[in-house]
């Protein structure tokens, strides 16, 4: 189902206005509700690694095709996700996440206004800062 949605947005995405992305993706970022996770540890480890880590590339994917079409409102919950991924005790997500995170600055970044640029750039501190070991 995953699959089949994101497919249709990468087809018909420059059909849509800056309201309906905003409201597709607020629904497709409830995939990584912390609510939604399963109770058991090998579930919620296999979910991480199957479902999540495949709507992460598949957002990302979305987001680098319709850069221009799609709110730029959207980038913090796009970075949110991100964030969330990377900090995950589950080494796949996380590297996903980074990833992720980079081929989206690669692809879109000569893109960026200033002002998404500072958010960027604040992303990375608050990922590099809560990924650093305790000492």
């Amino acid at each position: 189902a995953l699959t089949v949605m994101f497919e249709i947005m990468k087809t018909y995405g420059e059909t849509y206005s800056q309201n309906w992305w905003t409201e597709l993706f607020n629904v497709v970022f409830r995939i990584f509700d912390n609510m939604k996770l399963p109770d058991t540890q090998i579930e919620k480890i296999e979910w991480m690694t199957t479902t999540c880590n495949h709507a992460l590339y598949a957002i990302v994917d979305v987001f680098t095709q319709f850069y221009d079409e799609i709110p730029p409102r959207l980038i913090d919950n796009l970075y949110c996700q991100l964030k969330w991924c990377v900090n995950q005790d589950n080494e796949i997500l996380a590297k996903s996440g980074t990833n992720c995170f980079e081929n989206f600055v690669i692809t879109c970044g000569h893109r960026f206004t200033p002002h998404i640029w500072e958010r960027t750039c604040a992303c990375i501190l608050e990922i590099f800062r809560s990924t650093l070991p305790e000492m």
